[in-house]
């Protein structure tokens, strides 16, 4: 036999029953252990088996069992071959193509018995003729053809009982190599991780500072619009700087200036419509006229004092104001 693809390996014993059939009488059954040695069948009988984790091979013969010559007239199997009436199988035998057959009725008690047990019956074929050279021949044919894909195509109860063995047999060599592959695994899952983790850390950061260079860019653009396009800042800058009294230092002038501090995956919301003005000053009474002014530079702007702050350690005042020249329905208040 040509050196098998494993199943020689998980399947190396197995089981072999011979159940002669007669007429009025009960069967002659003969039960035998089987193995595998340097690729070749060994059986020896034996008085029963037990349900166990090994194939079971049936081979019914005797009678009842009809062998048919079909070479020429396949035809005529479609009556046997056809419905769920026989247990049948081809046999090539020379240029003979026989067909064998036996009623299902007189072997479907032992079929059940055998199922309820628990035997895993691997095959069933029939043989008109049974001796050790037969057997042993029907052996090697039976595990060279559960290696080919010709034999698993179709879906049958025997191909379930082997792929049940072979995942019995599979278990502990695959969970083995699962647990060597883990543990070889393990540092380059870890190494893995460490980059990922460090790559996302550096993607958090650019993205971070693209999202700070977008608002920038958006609030400059703003400003550059308000500047170029409706031309009221201007002249409105000029009101303010107009306004400041001697005593008064401005160091800040900013249009629509953010609600709240700028963060990263928040929307910039900004006080649409309005300036706010920062500066310091030694007297507190500046901060008053400062106001004063600016609410005359224009009747309907809306001036407010945000926040007066006292310096200790430079004995001078810091105020923030705040004016608000358009609405937000978009309606412009008058400078004049």
């Amino acid at each position: 036999m040509k050196r098998s693809n494993g199943f020689l390996g998980l399947l190396n014993r197995f089981a072999v029953v011979v159940i002669t059939l007669k007429k009025e009488a009960d069967p002659d059954v003969v039960f035998y252990r089987g193995c595998w040695k340097k690729r070749r069948v060994c059986l020896e009988p034996v008085d029963g088996i037990q349900p166990e984790r090994c194939p079971v091979l049936v081979l019914f013969t005797g009678y009842g069992v009809i062998v048919k010559d079909c070479t020429g007239k396949i035809d005529w199997a479609g009556r046997v071959t056809t419905g769920d009436e026989f247990l049948w199988e081809w046999k090539d035998v020379g240029e003979e193509r026989l067909l064998v057959f036996l009623r299902r009725e007189g072997v479907r008690p032992w079929l059940e018995k055998w199922e309820e047990e628990g035997w895993a019956v691997a095959e069933v074929s029939l043989s008109a003729v049974v001796d050790i050279p037969v057997l042993e021949a029907w052996i090697e044919q039976t595990y060279r053809h559960w290696r080919t894909w010709r034999y698993w195509r179709k879906v049958r109860k025997e191909q379930q009982v082997i792929a049940t063995l072979l995942l019995k047999r599979l278990k502990w060599p695959i969970l083995l190599s699962l647990l060597l592959l883990s543990g070889i695994g393990y540092p380059l899952q870890t190494a893995l991780r460490r980059q990922v983790l460090q790559q996302q850390e550096e993607l958090s950061l650019w993205q971070r500072k693209i999202q700070l260079r977008r608002d920038e860019e958006e609030r400059a653009g703003r400003m550059s619009r308000m500047l170029t396009g409706s031309g009221k800042l201007a002249p409105l800058f000029d009101r303010i700087a107009a306004a400041v009294p001697r005593g008064v230092t401005l160091v800040r002038l900013e249009a629509n200036p953010p609600e709240r501090r700028v963060e990263t995956g928040k929307p910039l919301v900004v006080r649409d419509g309005c300036v706010m003005v920062e500066g310091y000053t030694r007297e507190p009474a500046d901060v008053a006229m400062f106001t004063e002014n600016l609410s005359e530079a224009g009747r309907s702007w809306r001036v407010m004092l945000e926040g007066l702050d006292r310096r200790v350690e430079k004995a001078d005042f810091t105020f923030r104001i705040s004016i608000v020249w358009r609405t937000d329905k978009g309606r412009e208040y008058e400078a004049e």
